[in-house]
């Protein structure tokens, strides 16, 4: 009667923060967030790089080109250049474009409208590569010989542009962050149940088993995981449990025998 009634009582699943379904659950979402801020974080860096990238190809044009008018320029032609620079500052002023002309100390000898107040400072080792200045991209080269004083050129440009597009990507990594936080931990626990279902199977078959009754073994889902290993060395233990009980009716049968005898 006891051994009937505790076969057949549901086994008790305790807490639910004490579950292994749970823990797997959370270590999943855990996982699957910090893999995604991961590579949100890595997405953003690279689309930095690339719009800063972009910004020095446009600057490093336009600095070429400004230095090819330089050079074939004429001693009357400097004003009607600089009628041409003015222009194409103001039609690129939500970009912030400027540029500016200044002698071989660099020295501002004439400036763009929008142009940053400042004089930037470069790299002495590598003066040639763009840089960036009270959020200003610049980049700096050497003007060809000219009859005006003209020996550096710097051309800028703001990088407002540039961080709020960053500033959308910021947004939209959140967003994301927030659906991986909260589906993540539901995916991670529906998961878990799968997994946690053949352990489950395995608990309720050994809790049915008896002494008396040692020829139920525990079922295998022929994934051959290690699921299907546990439950094949608890068979195995089963049987030679099963085979030494066996053997020791037989040995009691067979002296209760020879006693009567």
């Amino acid at each position: 009667m006891t051994d009937t009634a505790a076969s057949s009582a549901p086994l008790s699943s305790g807490p639910l923060w004490k579950s292994l379904r749970l823990r797997l659950a959370l270590w999943n979402g855990a996982v699957a967030l910090l893999v995604a801020a991961l590579a949100l974080v890595g997405l953003r860096q690279g689309l930095s790089w690339a719009l800063l990238r972009e910004v020095d190809q446009v600057l490093v044009h336009d600095a070429e080109e400004i230095s090819l008018a330089l050079s074939d320029l004429r001693s009357d032609e400097l004003a009607a250049l600089k009628e041409e620079l003015v222009r194409k500052a103001i039609g690129h002023r939500r970009r912030g474009w400027y540029v500016k002309l200044c002698d071989d100390q660099d020295r501002v000898l004439w400036a763009s409208p929008g142009a940053s107040p400042r004089t930037a400072q470069y790299d002495p080792k590598r003066p040639e590569m763009p840089w960036t200045h009270d959020g200003f991209r610049v980049v700096r080269r050497r003007a060809p010989a000219n009859d005006h004083g003209i020996g550096v050129l710097r051309v800028g440009t703001t990088l407002a542009s540039i961080h709020e597009d960053l500033a959308l990507m910021d947004r939209w990594a959140i967003g994301a962050a927030g659906a991986v936080l909260a589906f993540a931990p539901l995916c991670g626990y529906w998961l878990a149940g799968r997994a946690a279902r053949t352990v489950g199977d395995i608990t309720d078959t050994a809790s049915r088993m008896r002494p008396a009754h040692l020829n139920e073994r525990l079922p295998l889902s022929g994934a051959g995981d290690e699921l299907d290993q546990l439950a094949e060395t608890i068979n195995g233990m089963l049987d030679r449990i099963a085979s030494h009980l066996e053997r020791r009716r037989d040995f009691l049968a067979n002296a209760a025998h020879e006693l009567r005898t």
